[in-house]
């Protein structure tokens, strides 16, 4: 029987995590659902790990292992192109989707016309799955690619969820890319289907899961690919990129100061403030997490002591704004 929904999981060295995302799946219950795995040239127990839940999964599990390690976007134009399903949805290797997820996004896109992709909040989890003091905002309506360019609402691409042909309309994940892999597909989708096309159920439903392997941590290759995706901008979409090119710089710079500052990489994450304040001098007045930032920046100048007691409160228990995803 063909499949109602098609989880497409990428899965690069995830032996750690993946048996929680692959449960949090079984959990849905919803009949006419098949799991693809691309185990992305693991060097781990990943696949294994797959094969051994896979023989008592109370759904199809299939698992491709035919590539070495190709990066994210390939992976999930693999799992695509595998599928059968008439809707999709992406789910992380180390995420987890949240109780009913499936079942209230499929009712979500019943409801409304073809070329739609609904995506669900997120409530950020720690790396042994303990939750964290936060979750991505609601965006106050349709996101367009304006929105996706400065804050990208989408946060983590696990969750979102469309109808299988709509995906394949876009023509694919962007192989190039190692970084920003999520908010290319995200602005592409926009530019397909309409500015109207992507939407946010408000309810909580992923468990994000953050971690020091996850490709967000890495300042340098979230940098190194926001300039390839921002040449890409410049060069095919120039009319609806230009207007907002340096503030979208700015907030770029700014999710790279909150990277480097997390690694304690103090000297780059000054760097990357003041830049980002360059690319938009009135980003401390209408940005409210920037001026957080600049703090905790200059704070990082004090001695060791005080900064590393000023740092605990860093990240305290506040709604979290908008940051690109990878």
């Amino acid at each position: 029987m063909t499949p109602r929904i098609s989880v497409l999981v990428a899965a690069y060295n995830e032996a750690a995590h993946i048996a929680e995302a692959l449960q949090s799946v079984f959990d849905q219950e919803i009949a006419g659902t098949e799991i693809i795995v691309v185990d992305d040239g693991s060097r781990d127990d990943t696949a294994a790990i797959v094969e051994r839940l896979a023989a008592r999964a109370p759904m199809s599990v299939r698992l491709v292992r035919d590539q070495a390690n190709r990066g994210l976007a390939a992976a999930r134009n693999t799992a695509l192109a595998t599928a059968r399903g008439e809707f999709a949805v992406l789910l992380d290797g180390d995420d987890r989707f949240g109780e009913g997820m499936l079942a209230h996004l499929l009712a979500c896109l019943h409801t409304t016309p073809v070329g739609t992709l609904v995506f669900p909040r997120h409530q950020w989890i720690a790396a042994d799955g303990s939750p964290l003091p936060l979750k991505s905002a609601p965006p106050d309506g349709p996101v367009a690619l304006r929105d996706i360019v400065l804050a990208n609402p989408i946060h983590s691409d696990s969750g979102a969820m469309a109808r299988r042909t709509d995906l394949l309309a876009v023509g694919g994940f962007d192989e190039r890319l190692t970084g920003y892999v999520g908010a290319d597909f995200w602005i592409r989708y926009a530019l397909t289907h309409g500015n109207k096309a992507i939407r946010a159920e408000p309810r909580v439903t992923v468990l994000y899961r953050r971690h020091d392997g996850q490709i967000t941590a890495n300042w340098r290759r979230m940098d190194r690919n926001w300039r390839i995706l921002s040449d890409k901008l410049g060069c095919e979409h120039a009319v609806a990129f230009a207007p907002i090119r340096r503030r979208a710089l700015a907030r770029h710079r700014l999710f790279c100061a909150h990277i480097a500052y997390r690694a304690g990489e103090y000297g780059a994450a000054r760097r990357f403030i003041l830049q980002a304040s360059l690319a938009e001098p009135k980003l401390l007045v209408t940005h409210a997490e920037a001026r957080v930032r600049w703090l905790a920046c200059l704070a990082s100048l004090l001695p060791t002591a005080i900064h590393h007691s000023l740092r605990q409160n860093y990240e305290a228990d506040r709604e979290l704004q908008s940051e690109p995803c990878g």
